[in-house]
Parts: structure tokens; sequence; C-alpha cells
């Protein structure tokens, strides 16, 4: 059987990547307004993180993947933000074999934190908090969030860093969550509702053996900047 030749002729579109709590919920509010402007550009699921395992957990990353590349040969393409820890999967690096190649047409977009201690810092209130406080839309709901301090924060500082390497990998226009100014839609910054030290620290976490952790791997991650 010939190979198949894809071509495809759709109008450049925003591709947000980004991490988990680079801020890219806030992020992509924005450019999720832009890409809709097209008539071409659909949404795949109302919520942002299409490819996210918990989001249609029936369908398969392999499968999703399948979707968007049939859909773009009909003339369709979709919008939703990306986390490269979901394209660089144990089994399959989905973010050089499939994303840069999919998407070469279009602007990507790279979301980083310049205070990477803030970042760990949000990361870890997740683990603590079975990541139901990200994407706060009711500030009320952050504030009684109960934290399970049984969670080990040395991994999970592991995952954290092996998720910064990642995107410190990826190519693009690269943005600082920080340098950023536009006014919040529909979250809200959940760093400006929640002292994550102090409320910690007020659970009995040892923050200072966790910060001499996270030294030691700031020191010998891969990509550090």
């Amino acid at each position: 059987m010939a190979a198949r030749i894809i071509i495809y002729n759709l109008s450049i579109m925003k591709v947000l990547i980004g991490g988990p709590r680079t801020g890219s919920s806030y992020v992509y509010e924005h450019i999720d307004i832009t890409n809709l402007k097209d008539p071409t550009v659909r949404k795949p699921h109302p919520k942002a993180e299409f490819l996210n395992p918990d989001i249609m957990p029936e369908i398969s990353l392999a499968g999703k993947i399948d979707f968007l590349i049939q859909e773009k040969e009909k003339g369709i393409n979709y919008t939703f933000k990306h986390h490269i820890n979901y394209l660089m999967t144990p089994d399959y690096d989905y973010y050089n074999n499939w994303f840069k190649d999919f998407y070469k047409e279009d602007e990507i977009i790279v979301l980083k934190r310049r205070d990477i201690w803030k970042w760990a810092l949000s990361f870890m209130w997740q683990e603590l908090a079975d990541w139901k406080t990200a994407g706060i839309v009711d500030i009320s709901t952050a504030r009684i969030i109960n934290i399970n301090t049984n969670v080990n924060l040395k991994k999970s500082l592991d995952q954290f860093f092996d998720i910064k390497d990642q995107l410190d990998t990826v190519e693009g226009n690269v943005i600082f969550y920080e340098d950023l100014d536009f006014p919040f839609s529909k979250f809200h910054k959940l760093s400006d509702i929640i002292n994550y030290e102090e409320k910690m620290q007020q659970a009995g976490i040892n923050l200072e053996e966790i910060g001499e952790y996270y030294e030691k791997k700031k020191a010998s991650t891969t990509y550090y900047s």
C-alpha cells in the first residue's frame, strides 16, 4: 500500500504547552478565546486538558491523538492546553514523535515559571490536597480543603523535577507566568488565597528538610536554568 501524504491547510493556531502549576489555566483562558475566533477550531471537551488521562478515561492517549489527526485531515483543529508530562510518558514520547510535527505550522507558546521554589511549593500543595485546589473558581472552596500530611513530598519533588526537565526541552516561544499581567477571568490565583509555606508548617510538615531536598534536586537536575 502506498504511503498516505497528508497536507494540512489550516489557519495558524496558538498552542499552549506547560506543566502542572505553571499557570496554564490562567493563560489558556485568553488563548482559548483567540483560537475559537477561527471557525475551523473547536473544543474537544469542556475541560481544557483533553490529554489528561482522567478526562475521557475510556479513550487512550493514542486514541485521542488519532482522533486529532483524523479531524485535522478533515480541516478541523482543536484547541486545548498541553502539559508536557501527558506527552512524554514512560511508554512513549509523544512530544518528539507527534506534537512537534503535528503543530509545526502553529505558534507554540511554552509557559514556564521564573521562581522555581514557588512553582515547587504550588505543586507540593496540590499533592497534599489531592489536586482538589487546581483551577480554583470558588475561593471559599480552596480555603476549606483538608490536606493529607502523609504524602511523601520528596517523591513529589522527584516527579516535579522530572516534569521541569521535560519542559526545558520544549521548543517554542517561551513566556513566564510572573511576567504576565492580564486580568483573571474565570480562575483565581491560589497563592493569593493560601500561604503554602504557612499552611504546611501549621500542618506539621518539616519545610526545612523539604527545602534541603529541593536544593539537592535543583543542583542535580539535568536542564536546570
